[in-house]
């Protein structure tokens, strides 16, 4: 795993030192398969857990491994937070809590999961921003399906969504939702508005990284109308793209 210890894991969240690493392990495990390894794809992940445990990254490996090691730490305290309230015996679910150190009220171990979430999410988009800054040092990431399957879509992340679509409270958690709708909206509106021919061959550019000063303009205005819901030609388009 990409947190191998509890200094690591209290490096990068406010874990104290009265929490057990081998009790959160599975957390990180699953915080990685959920939300991680769908990124930046299962090869690359290998290669970093490999190079993280024996001690020997190259200075890129290290580099992708703290900024992965940000959210995930995050992500993987808030799946842990409901697992810390009860302890799991041969004689049944018990709180953990005690007469001298009650648990948490309910409220507040909601509040702590979802902010812990609400961060970790967040720095998922600074992880995004990292691979595009420096996808040149990741050759296994340009090469993943995952890659492919994330540039596949005009609007790529939370952040760009929040972008265009403003006042989201949550635009991560928004636009993972709607990730499935953004993408019908494109192949079924945007796609037959701008004709095939030319929709394929800006996919074939997104999917290269190839976008000139031209294609990024024609592709921000299509994420105005994928974002919206509205297909190019469609009046609403001027309001939302007035330099088109």
């Amino acid at each position: 795993m990409l947190i191998k210890n509890s200094t690591e894991l209290k490096a990068n969240s406010e874990s104290n030192s009265n929490v057990n690493y081998d009790s959160v392990k599975m957390s990180i495990k699953a915080a990685e398969k959920k939300y991680i390894i769908p990124i930046i794809g299962l090869t690359q992940y290998g290669v970093l857990d490999t190079a993280h445990n024996t001690g020997s990254p190259t200075p890129q490996q290290a580099a992708l491994i703290t900024a992965i090691q940000e959210p995930l730490a995050s992500l993987a305290m808030s799946l842990f937070v409901p697992m810390s309230e009860v302890t799991l015996s041969d004689a049944g679910a018990r709180r953990t809590g005690t007469e001298e150190l009650p648990g948490a009220y309910k409220y507040q171990t909601a509040n702590l999961k979802e902010a812990l979430l609400e961060r970790g999410l967040d720095f998922i988009e600074d992880l995004l921003l990292f691979l595009e800054t420096n996808q040149a040092d990741y050759p296994l990431w340009t090469a993943s399906d995952e890659f492919k399957e994330y540039r596949t879509l005009f609007i790529r992340s939370g952040s760009e969504y929040g972008n265009f679509y403003t006042g989201v409270k949550h635009p991560r958690q928004t636009f993972m939702k709607l990730r499935a709708a953004l993408l019908y909206v494109q192949e079924n509106i945007i796609r037959p508005t701008i004709l095939p021919d030319i929709y394929d061959d800006l996919q074939v550019k997104l999917a290269t990284a190839i976008i000139g000063y031209t294609s990024q303009r024609q592709n921000t205005c299509k994420a105005h109308s994928t974002c919206h819901g509205l297909p190019r030609n469609e009046g609403r388009h001027e309001r939302l793209c007035p330099e088109h």
